[in-house]
């Protein structure tokens, strides 16, 4: 906010500057309304190019903000007060399966004390996971909604713990439910309508509005939630009476109304009881800010195109200064002071600016909320994967943001038009009059540039090469990701950008001896040495503006290439996945949390539910899992963290998880995971988290504080870092039957299974089917993992493929910018063309000559872009694949098709301002100012 109100005053006082000279000076406002008026195609084509620019900073600028602001109120929504949950399940120091009066009123007594640290109230809740479902007439189940956290708890209190999130909330009786709107809409009920709860059925008393309790949706981050009497509760959990299941805190301030700040440290520490609580709302803003890290390629991508922008702009208002530089002579030469003639550039360079920021505001409103239409759900898919978190993403117009572009988009501009401005009011009358193009250019193939200056080109150069050689070694691509694992994209793409801005100059100070070394190469054939000497003359002597229109094209294709390739390249690589054999062969995974369900019981209810059919599910196996560490610490641990795994013989019949050692004594891999299965005292360790031990160690310790298993290591299991969110393929595996000696709470042990079906390539239906099924059994979510690896790979391909737009909207910037640039240059060179018709020289020559300059320009800039582009994204391929082999592979018919597109509009711009060379009569030599 702070940045927008200092570009606000910014702005407002440039404009004031603009408007008092203005004000005080009508005759140069008329002046400079004239000359825009008077040449309405390069304005048109000068404001076009400029707003593009301002059009998609804009655009990155409201989608960051609305995506933003989604973020916002998904914790007013589901979270609102709440700021810890305290579940009874893990305390160990609480001696009970639940919170019992005592221990409430204990933490109340401290909570009011101020004894407990960034807590205001205390709520005592009663909760649990279940589906509800939609029946007819006859029973008979119509809709299910699975993954739905019911909640109980004393009104009164709650109204007490957050007023606003309960002033929709009736009172709510015995055979009675409230439903949040996301859960009726989906179960197509409303208030008066029945739905069937645990085998009973529950009248709907009200729909409410998600708004912080009514959206709570537990530490597990259900699918929706529903409130019921406090009793009702009870029963449904089989809580005795008097004690609870959780407990809520809430802040002192309110700290969380706009923005995140990353996580808050929960301090729930009592003198005896040292209860540990869960940072809900903390815990999702760390989701949602992960869910945000590659947002800002859209801003690099929108920078990317002001750079071009201002680039343009600055080359405009040279070729303005230079075409009408006798022109302000005579102005001079008349009485006009310096400061007026700054002052009337200045006035074109605020109209410019204004029309080409109004303009790019507007467009970048339009491109913003089409690129959230497109995108919003995916983000929301991914979201919901990766952090577990249900949002949806709507557009959010706000006024910062919408400044913010603006405001840089009119200032840069303006910057550009000083700066040109001051250039030319410096200039002496003499100077202005002075006919010649270029004084300061010299005689064409003569270098004047300064032993200084030619130092610094050795010195990038010299530079440019070492990086280069310095990315072709083993110790870079290794080295990278390891000491910066976080910032390497980073810092490669400031390399490419480095070497972009490098080469640009250095090809550009090079134009002169390639010209001389390609007109002796070609001096058999006259006509083309002249049309070259003709082509090159200007590039030569005007290399700032020649190396700034290579700038241009050569950025934008660098950015287009780099995400081309490396798009490309991880599509293939994410396509070539396998997934069966990374999750040990199976397609399907669900969990039972504090459930221990077997193979046996899984596959039998299965085989009797109607909603499969036959054979469908080819192999079940259930696997029985505590913590691997962390057992005498309460604190819920990451659901990714290693596991001990209890299997049977149905999953080591089955798994095709290899070892990457064996003990001498099994013959087999199958042969050690079968005596797993029957062994008490023998065990696998994954590879992943072998800690050092190795084959025949006769025990593994868990932690420092966890002690030891004392059985003897049989195998190592091979690990694929692709599985590494499916905790039943990492971990220890021991017999199935020993797992409970592990675990301090019965209530820890969970049931991971895993399915394999029939059909590998298994339909919508199918999978429907298959959810369906355990879904009436309790068991929700059902995992598909060959949609997670399509949506992660997704996910990034889609920021890459909008990160490649960007970058293709840019190169109408440097397309459109030669166009004006080469009409400014006819205009400019009109007494020069005209002296050369004068002597002789055909119109076609001059023409062809024109037409090869912005060639080359245009194709010597997007080479090089291309080439640095493709170069650095194959690089940043290599090092995102962690060490996995990779084809590196380049999208040559796109890349194709994006260079030769621009070339053609290159082409065709060019084109048409040379073609007014055949209408442009001799007598344009004998004009000394034009009109």
């Amino acid at each position: 906010m702070i940045f927008t109100l200092l570009l606000s005053l910014l702005l407002l006082w440039v404009l004031w500057k603009t408007y008092r000279t203005a004000g005080n000076a009508p005759h140069l406002r008329r002046m400079a309304w004239r000359n825009l008026v008077q040449h309405k195609q390069t304005t048109v084509l000068t404001v076009l190019g400029a707003m593009i620019g301002t059009a998609l900073i804009t655009s990155a600028l409201l989608f960051q903000h609305s995506i933003e602001r989604s973020g916002d109120d998904l914790l007013e929504q589901q979270f609102g007060r709440i700021g810890y949950d305290v579940p009874a399940t893990g305390q160990l120091k609480l001696g009970a399966d639940f919170f019992d009066e005592q221990v409430v009123d204990l933490l109340r007594r401290s909570i009011e004390q101020d004894q407990v640290q960034d807590v205001e109230r205390l709520l005592p809740t009663i909760g649990l996971v279940t589906e509800l479902r939609k029946t007819d007439t006859f029973g008979r189940t119509v809709l299910l909604q699975p993954g739905i956290y019911v909640q109980g708890f004393d009104q009164q209190l709650a109204r007490e713990f957050d007023a606003r999130a309960m002033q929709d909330v009736p009172d709510i009786g015995a055979n009675e439910i409230v439903l949040s709107q996301p859960v009726a809409k989906r179960l197509e009920v409303a208030a008066g309508d029945v739905v069937m709860l645990q085998g009973a059925a529950y009248r709907v008393r009200a729909v409410v509005a998600e708004r912080g309790l009514t959206g709570y949706r537990g530490i597990g981050q259900a699918q929706g939630t529903a409130l019921v009497a406090m009793e009702t509760a009870r029963k449904l959990s089989e809580v005795p009476e008097g004690q609870y299941t959780n407990l809520l805190l809430s802040h002192k301030q309110y700290l969380f109304s706009s923005g995140r700040i990353g996580n808050s440290s929960a301090v729930l520490f009592m003198t005896d009881r040292d209860l540990h609580g869960v940072e809900v709302r903390g815990l999702a803003e760390q989701g949602l800010d992960h869910s945000m890290k590659l947002l800002p390629i859209f801003t690099i991508a929108s920078w990317n195109a002001i750079a071009i922008g201002m680039m343009l702009i600055v080359n405009i208002f040279k070729m303005i200064a230079e075409e009408r530089r006798q022109e302000l002579g005579v102005l001079r030469a008349l009485g006009m002071t310096r400061t007026d003639l700054a002052g009337l550039l200045r006035l074109e360079g605020t109209y410019y600016a204004l029309l080409s920021g109004t303009i790019g505001a507007l467009v970048g409103i339009g491109i913003s909320y089409g690129m959230l239409l497109t995108t919003g759900d995916l983000f929301a898919s991914a979201l919901t994967q990766l952090e577990g978190l249900q949002i949806e993403y709507h557009f959010k117009l706000g006024f910062s943001p919408l400044m913010k572009g603006f405001a840089l988009g009119v200032l840069l501009i303006e910057f550009c038009s000083w700066r040109v401005a001051k250039q030319v009011s410096d200039m002496s009358i003499i100077d202005a009059l002075d006919a010649t193009v270029d004084k300061a250019g010299g005689r064409i193939g003569h270098d004047r540039r300064t032993l200084l200056h030619t130092s610094l080109y050795l010195v990038a150069a010299v530079v440019t090469v070492g990086l280069f050689f310095l990315t072709l070694t083993d110790s870079f691509r290794t080295g990278l990701p390891e000491q910066a694992p976080g910032m390497f994209p980073l810092l490669l793409f400031v390399l490419g950008l480095f070497w972009t801005m490098v080469g640009a100059v250095l090809l550009t100070r090079s134009f002169g001896t390639v010209s001389v070394v390609v007109q002796q190469l070609l001096a058999p054939f006259g006509r083309t040495v002249a049309l070259l000497r003709l082509a090159l003359r200007y590039p030569i002597l005007q290399r700032t503006r020649t190396m700034l229109v290579v700038l241009m094209f050569a950025l934008v294709f660098f950015l287009t290439a780099l995400s081309g390739v490396f798009n490309e390249t991880l599509s293939a690589q994410f396509a070539a996945y396998d997934v069966r054999p990374i999750l040990g062969g199976y397609d399907l995974m669900a969990s039972v949390e504090g459930k221990r369900l077997s193979s046996v019981e899984l596959r039998t209810a299965l085989d009797r539910s109607c909603e499969l059919d036959d054979n469908s599910v080819e192999a079940v196996a259930s696997v029985w899992q505590v913590a691997l560490s962390g057992a005498s610490d309460p604190v819920p641990i990451d659901q990714n963290d290693p596991k001990i795994n209890g299997i049977d013989l149905s999953f080591a019949e089955q798994t095709t998880l290899s070892l990457s050692e064996r003990d001498p004594q099994y013959r087999s891999d199958r042969e050690a995971w079968l005596a797993v299965a029957s062994n008490p005292n023998v065990m696998i360790v994954s590879q992943r988290d072998v800690r050092g031990h190795q084959v025949g160690d006769l025990a593994y310790q868990r932690s420092s504080t966890d002690g030891w298993i004392h059985k003897r290591i049989i195998g190592i299991a091979a690990y694929d870092v692709k599985s590494y969110t499916f905790s039943s393929l990492s971990g220890v595996f021991v017999k199935q039957s020993e797992i409970e000696q592990y675990a301090s709470d019965r209530k820890l042990i969970a049931s991971e299974l895993l399915l394999r079906l029939q059909e590998e390539q298994a339909t919508a239906e199918t999978l429907s089917s298959v959810e369906k099924a355990l879904a009436l059994q309790g068991i929700y979510p059902l995992r598909i993992p060959k949609q997670e690896f399509a949506l992660n790979a997704a996910y990034p391909q889609m920021l890459l493929n909008l990160f490649e737009s960007f970058s293709l909207l840019a190169a109408l910037i440097g397309s459109g910018g030669l166009t004006i640039i080469m009409m400014r240059v006819i205009r400019e060179r009109r007494q020069q063309i005209g002296m050369l018709r004068a002597i002789g020289v055909r119109p076609s020559l001059i023409y062809w000559s024109i037409l090869v300059e912005g060639f080359l320009i245009g194709m010597l800039g997007i080479t090089l872009g291309t080439v640095i582009g493709s170069y650095v994204g194959s690089i940043m391929s290599e090092l995102f694949a962690n060490g996995d082999a990779v084809t590196i592979l380049f999208p040559y018919g796109k890349l194709s098709l994006y260079v030769g597109g621009t070339l053609l509009i290159v082409l065709l711009g060019t084109m048409l301002p040379a073609r007014q060379v055949f209408r442009m009569p001799p007598a344009e030599a004998t004009k000394y100012v034009g009109s």
